[in-house]
Parts: structure tokens; C-alpha cells; sequence
């Protein structure tokens, strides 16, 4: 198969349709023409009869995908873009959305393979499946609070499924987890040494159903011999953070030298964000999938484009602009009404 475009290279091995992510110099992130190709291609690959399994994979050594391309999608919002005719900052996160629910769901075999950086969008096109193969060089964080947004892209919904207080935990931190804690965290399924991840897609290209997926997977992976950095603190983690209120989460953290270390990160993280996310993953786990996390996640983040927090955020900290002035000056600021704005419906709703 000849490539889909510059920015998507698709390639036939066997009966397995390998689609690699190729933006290396700017970490794979995903922009919308992107996930528009990949879109594509896996409704090609659902409907045809001549491959079995899909392999996702990132060019270059250091990224699988370091997210989306917020940077043009806050510039969008604000209406900075020449000819913006798709209306960027709507479009994207739309569709998005809709390719993370897309690939989760494919009745075909779908392996994601994130050796190297895996953030915000790289972990939505990623996790939800159920084959998700980490390397000692996968780098995992959900940052989003750090830039005035949230663990967006179905963090609702997997976060709150980890061990208690730990998905609260990284959301609300942007804690960064390398392979081996990825897959004991249980947010991958496999752990792979990047050394054979080569044999390993030669391997998939012979399997035609789930079950001989499972089975050559099984045969690749190693388990991690290195201690989860989050090892030693799981019970402070549980004790903090798998709480019913943000207000005792602070407190709570601010009783050890661990804890005000946590207190210090979020707090140096946009406040609005930190208040919004604990109120995002509360939500999100007593609802029932994906889909409906996701669709909520879209009234979100429909309206954080449109506040002033997201765009100072991505241009202080990714466009190198002044230091950023929150909207709020404390998470202590930020009132139930100022939360609640955010899970307001929006028109129309996410075509999902």
C-alpha cells in the first residue's frame, strides 16, 4: 500500500496493516489532517478482506505521540489562524474524540504500540483497546492541568478504573510513569523490550483473529522486573487522593514531605484545571463507557477553548510566551459554579 500522506505512512505486512504516525520533529503530535487519515484508514481496514490486525506505531525513536497540536488548536480559538475554514479548535477535538472511540471499539485486532512519549492525545489513541504494548522507553503523562485543560481524549474513564487514588492522582498532577510502571499501573496491557518490537509486528502479520493476537503477545511479553515508581507511595496515594472531596485531597497531602511535594506540583498547575479534572474523574467513574465519557469530555472542553486559561496556558508554557496569569489565583478560588460551567451542554453535542 502506497502512503496515505506525509503525515500518515500506512504499509502492508502480511495480512497486518502497520499505520505509523510520522511527524518525529514534533513528537508525532497529532494535528487534524492526522487523525482525518486515520480515520480513513481504519474504516478501510474494518472493511476489507485482505488484512486482519492492525499495528499503530510512531516514527522516529523518541515519540509514539506527544499529543495533540494544541498549540495551532489555541491559536484557532482565538482566531489567529489564516483561512481557518474547518474552525480548527471545534473540528479537532470532535473528531478526536470520535477516532479514540473508533479505534477502541474495532471488531478487528488493533495494537497500539507506544515505545517512546505517550501523552494526552498519543494515550487516546491508545489505551482504551485492549492490546496496548509499553517498552522501557515509553514515556506516559496526562499534563493537561499544567496548560489550562484536563485529562481529556477518555482520561474520564480510564483513570478512575485504576488502582484507587492513582489515576486522581496522575491527573491531577501530570506525574510522568515510564514502561514498566505503564503496565503494572495497568494502563498497558503488554510489556515489550523495544529490542523486539520489530520480531513482534513480523509475528502479528501471521495472526487473522483476537484470540491468535493474545497469543503472540503473550509470547513477546516480559514482566517488568523494576519496581512502579509509585510503588512505596501507594498508600498515601490511596489515603489522598481516592477521596470524595478536592478540598480533603489538599489536606490530606499537605501531612508529609510526599505529599507537600504533590501539594507544590498542583498548585503550580492551572487552578480552574485542577478543580475541574477532580470533578471530571468523580463523574466519570459512575458513567458507564467510553462513549458517554467521552461526550461529556466534549462539552468540556468546548467550553475551556473558549475561556482565557487554555490559551494563556499553551502560550506561556508551549509557545514561549510570558509567565501565565490563571484565572483564578488558588484552587481555593475556584467555586462549585465555576465547575459545574464546564459540564454545561453544548450545541451541537459530539456526534457520537
Amino acid at each position: 500500500m502506497a502512503a496515505a500522506a506525509a503525515e500518515i505512512l500506512v504499509a502492508a505486512r502480511g495480512r497486518l496493516t502497520q499505520m505509523t504516525l510520522n511527524r518525529p520533529k514534533s513528537l508525532n503530535a497529532l494535528t487534524l489532517n492526522m487523525v482525518r487519515l486515520m480515520q480513513d484508514e481504519l474504516q478501510r481496514f474494518q472493511a476489507s478482506s485482505d488484512t486482519d490486525v492492525m499495528v499503530l506505531v510512531g516514527a522516529g525513536e523518541k515519540a509514539f505521540c506527544a499529543g495533540g497540536d494544541v498549540v495551532q488548536v489555541a491559536k484557532s480559538a482565538k482566531g489567529q489562524l489564516e483561512d481557518d475554514k474547518d474552525v480548527l479548535h471545534k473540528s479537532f477535538f470532535a473528531e478526536e474524540y470520535i477516532l479514540d472511540h473508533s479505534l477502541a471499539t474495532s471488531k478487528k485486532p488493533v495494537v497500539a504500540i507506544v515505545d517512546g512519549i505517550t501523552m494526552g492525545g498519543g494515550v487516546g489513541i491508545s489505551v482504551h483497546g485492549p492490546y496496548c504494548v509499553a517498552t522501557e522507553r515509553t514515556l506516559f503523562a496526562m499534563p493537561e492541568t499544567a496548560i489550562g485543560l484536563f485529562p481529556d481524549v477518555g482520561g474520564s474513564h480510564f483513570l478512575p478504573r485504576l488502582s484507587p487514588g492513582l489515576g486522581m492522582y496522575l491527573a491531577l498532577t501530570g506525574a510522568r510513569l515510564k514502561g514498566a510502571d505503564v503496565f503494572t499501573a495497568g494502563i498497558a496491557s503488554h510489556f515489550v523490550p523495544s529490542s523486539r518490537v520489530e520480531a513482534l509486528v513480523d509475528d502479528l502479520a501471521g495472526a487473522a483473529t483476537h484470540g491468535d493476537v493474545q497469543t503472540v503477545l503473550g509470547d513477546y511479553h516480559e514482566d517488568p522486573t523494576q519496581t512502579p515508581v509509585f510503588a512505596e507511595h501507594m498508600e498515601e496515594i490511596r489515603r489522598c487522593f481516592d477521596v470524595d472531596a478536592l478540598k480533603t485531597c489538599l489536606e490530606n497531602l499537605d501531612e508529609s514531605d510526599w505529599g507537600r511535594q504533590q501539594l507544590e506540583t498542583i498548585h503550580s498547575m492551572c487552578p480552574a484545571s485542577v478543580a475541574v479534572t477532580f470533578e471530571q474523574l468523580q463523574r466519570g467513574a459512575a458513567l458507564p463507557d467510553l462513549r458517554e465519557c467521552l461526550k461529556m469530555e466534549y462539552n468540556m472542553v468546548q467550553h475551556a477553548v473558549a475561556g482565557d486559561d487554555f490559551y494563556n496556558g499553551v502560550s506561556s508554557k508551549l509557545m514561549k510566551g510570558p509567565p501565565v496569569e490563571w484565572s483564578h489565583a488558588r484552587v481555593e478560588d475556584v467555586t462549585e459554579a465555576d465547575v459545574a460551567a464546564f459540564f454545561k451542554p453544548v450545541t451541537p453535542p459530539l456526534p457520537l
